[in-house]
């Protein structure tokens, strides 16, 4: 087994048409990554992996991940000015706290 899609010979096609009539998930076979030594999985069929240290698929293909879903919005990323924007709120903020609360206990006599 292979990361990628291999070429099939002519008289695999019998064989694919056994393996589509398997129970869902009976496709996958455990393969070992040389370089880290983990196992992954990997669908005969559809020629799809998961990632090293995945637990076996339940069904014949994996699932899509959250970002091609449905209604999924992507994080918005934060920009540099966008930090320093709110770093100065946040600076400004305690600022004021802290004056505030000198007013308050200079007013009470401390």
């Amino acid at each position: 087994p292979h990361r990628s899609l291999a070429t099939r010979s002519r008289r695999q096609p019998a064989k694919q048409t056994t393996d589509a009539l398997a129970p869902a998930g009976a496709q996958w076979t455990a393969v070992t990554d040389p370089s880290s030594g983990g196992t992954y999985w990997w669908n005969k069929r559809t020629g799809q992996t998961t990632a090293v240290g995945d637990p076996r698929p339940t069904s014949d293909h994996l699932p899509q991940p959250l970002a091609h879903q449905p209604g999924y919005q992507l994080p918005m990323q934060r920009t540099m000015g966008g930090s320093l924007a709110e770093n100065f709120s946040l600076g400004v903020g305690i600022a004021v706290a802290f004056t505030a609360v000198g007013v308050v206990l200079r007013a009470v006599g401390f």
